[in-house]
């Protein structure tokens, strides 16, 4: 599904991935439905939910209180990847959230809960390539 909506115009279609030439287009610069395409991109925009949250170090404050929130979670510091990363700490709670987080100078963290995503880092394995 497509909903483009521009300050002249807006198009709303469908297709299937990779057969964009078999989709259905509607483009407009009608005033009335012009209206009506941003309402609904608003709308899909407030009931959508971000892939991650992500902590800087001006947002250390916050993610401490994200760390405090989850506190007695069964979670796990995901030891394939500690073989891979040197920089890099992934904190897994099975099938809920992600957290990655650089570990040296400037820090950040990203929360993940897309569960799409957290399934994928969750099962990460690392091919090592001994010598």
């Amino acid at each position: 599904h497509i909903n483009y909506v521009s300050g002249a115009a807006a198009m709303s279609g469908e297709c299937i991935h990779a057969h964009h030439k078999n989709g259905k287009y509607y483009l407009t610069k009608a005033k009335d439905e012009l209206d009506y395409y941003r309402r609904k991109s608003e709308d899909l925009l407030d009931r959508a939910s971000p892939l991650m949250d992500i902590y800087t170090i001006d947002e250390e404050r916050q993610y401490k209180a994200f760390l405090e929130s989850v506190k007695g979670e069964n979670t796990f510091i995901h030891s394939e990847a500690q073989k891979v990363f040197k920089n890099i700490e992934i904190l897994v709670c099975p099938s809920k959230w992600v957290v990655i987080s650089k570990k040296e100078k400037p820090y950040i963290h990203f929360v993940i809960r897309h569960t799409r995503l957290v399934s994928a880092i969750e099962n990460f394995t690392a091919e090592i390539e001994e010598k």
